[in-house]
């Protein structure tokens, strides 16, 4: 039996049911094939009963390559963010061309930092991820208003600074910047580090935003 079979086999086996009508008719059929002793002992009714179900199977099994895959009702995943329904992509580039709208990213990054994930998430809203092997940067961006960042931590120290012509909603601990909110030409935009970011790190991020743009 190929592993395939194998496979379908054993989803086979928890799919299969022998309602009590199947049993009586399989016993039924025994008994008088057999002609003899019209009641069937209780040990042998189960071993009996054992041996149709597996013949059910056997019959479904060399049936499938024939009629397809067979259905096999299961519970979805649940939906967790960045995972089910996330689209993956190979570069910024290539999530930007799969975009609707222009995306813009940070160009200049601390030091040590390289790209870790590009992916579109339900809505079509880009994040992107870097790491230096320790701490993690996360940007994102989608069309709206709306806090996009998926940061509920409730921090002690929450400012608003100029960076640019952007209007940044800061929220960190000791002096650190943890999450970065602000809104631009009608899109939402955040900054998460890991690790925290000073004001300097941070300034210095969101004046290296660019444009990506798409056909090259």
């Amino acid at each position: 039996m190929t592993l395939r079979n194998r496979s379908a086999y054993r989803r086979l086996m928890d799919a299969v049911v022998v309602t009590p009508e199947l049993e009586e008719r399989v016993l039924e059929a025994v008994a008088r094939r057999a002609e003899r002793r019209p009641v069937i002992p209780a040990a042998r009714r189960r071993i009996l009963t054992a041996c149709a179900a597996a013949a059910c199977c056997v019959v479904l099994v060399v049936a499938q390559p024939f009629y397809g895959e067979p259905a096999v009702t299961a519970t979805p995943p649940a939906v967790v963010q960045g995972g089910y329904g996330s689209v993956e992509y190979d570069s910024p580039q290539a999530l930007a061309e799969a975009l609707s709208w222009p995306l813009a990213i940070p160009t200049a990054l601390p030091e040590g930092y390289s790209l870790l994930l590009a992916q579109s998430l339900p809505g079509e809203l880009a994040e992107l991820r870097w790491s230096d092997g320790t701490d993690t940067l996360c940007y994102r961006m989608a069309p709206g208003s709306e806090d996009i960042s998926g940061d509920y931590t409730q921090y002690g120290e929450i400012s608003t600074r100029a960076v640019g012509t952007r209007s940044v909603q800061c929220r960190g601990e000791g002096g650190m910047i943890y999450t970065a909110v602000w809104t631009a030409d009608g899109y939402s935009c955040s900054l998460s580090a890991s690790g925290g970011l000073s004001p300097a790190e941070l300034e210095s991020i969101l004046s290296s935003i660019r444009p990506i743009g798409k056909g090259k």
